[in-house]
């Protein structure tokens, strides 16, 4: 199946930047994270990176060359700068899905899932990566003088990306709720 078509050179149109990403945080069962009152889409991230890779080993053998390689194993990660105050939500955001759903743990310990949504263009339809199965890592606090609004980094641990709804490797496990919160079901 082909692609979209992209033709060169672009002289008149709009290449998407990062005020035209929409990005929502769910719960590992779809249920929106609401961090303000205007819904589930978070505009207070000063930048999003997420990237995974697939590395395998390579087979030699009595060859100097290889003869082969192992399939390897699947990793994901991630970090984001979020300003202080829609970190304070996060935070509390995360630490009260986990109470709603049997636990009490930290917010550190609360799985969520990261929607990246952004269209092309006007006639081409809307892409989405999905970020399954995140959890704050490492939270890095540096505060100093100057104008700029504080703001909060984030290492993210991701247990899989799929890059606009394609799988990165064939007969992935998959995430389901309980596995990621630690609840025996979630609504």
């Amino acid at each position: 199946m082909a692609g979209p078509q992209l033709i060169y050179p672009d002289i008149n149109g709009i290449r998407p930047d990062y005020g035209s990403l929409g990005i929502t945080l769910a719960g590992p069962s779809g249920v929106p994270i609401n961090l303000v009152t205007s819904g589930a889409n978070i505009y207070a991230l000063k930048s999003l990176n997420y990237s995974d890779n697939l590395e395998g080993t390579m087979v030699y053998g009595t060859s100097a060359t290889p003869i082969g390689r192992t399939r390897g194993q699947y990793k994901a990660e991630g970090s984001m700068e979020i300003y202080r105050d829609e970190y304070d939500a996060l935070i509390m955001a995360l630490t009260l899905y986990g109470k709603a759903h049997g636990r009490t743990p930290g917010f550190m310990e609360v799985a969520f899932n990261i929607q990246v949504s952004y269209a092309p263009s006007s006639d081409v339809p809307m892409i989405t990566d999905t970020l399954y199965g995140v959890r704050l890592k490492k939270n890095g606090k540096d505060q100093q003088a100057g104008a700029d609004p504080l703001a909060v980094k984030c290492d993210l641990s991701i247990m899989r990306i799929t890059h606009n709804g394609q799988d990165p490797v064939s007969g992935l496990i998959a995430v389901n709720a309980a596995s990621v919160t630690g609840a025996t079901s979630l609504a």
